[in-house]
């Protein structure tokens, strides 16, 4: 009796086993069959001029700009806006309305008011 409970166990797990194993197969092939997929639509879109050449030659990097390139947009534009106050040609900003009052631009005989005060 107990021979026989140990068999049945034993083809229970086998048909488990080979269950488990069937569906592991076929969701190998619906993987790679979508890969496949996903590399073709890529190929095709590289011949195309779109963007999957970009994304196929950055080893699998998602598109999008990188943090990097903002930090490099963000000092460009700081320092293009400081020379453009200290060479005066962003006065025209003032006249924007939020704009003016936000970035509270000094009169030049303001400015010098702190030599007179330093000199009191």
């Amino acid at each position: 009796r107990k021979y026989d409970e140990l068999v049945s166990f034993s083809v229970n797990l086998t048909a488990e086993r080979d269950i488990l194993n069937n569906t592991l197969e076929q969701t190998k092939r619906d993987l790679n069959r979508e890969m496949a997929a996903r590399a073709a639509l890529e190929n095709a879109g590289a011949g195309v001029g779109g963007r999957g050449g970009k994304s196929a030659a950055g080893g699998g990097k998602k598109g999008g700009v990188s943090i990097m390139l903002v930090l490099i947009i963000a000092m460009a534009a700081a320092l293009g806006g400081i020379k453009l106050a200290n060479s005066g040609a962003a006065d025209f900003l003032e006249s924007v309305p939020v704009l003016g009052d936000a970035l509270d631009f000094v009169d030049e005989d303001r400015s010098s008011g702190g030599i007179a005060k330093e000199e009191l």
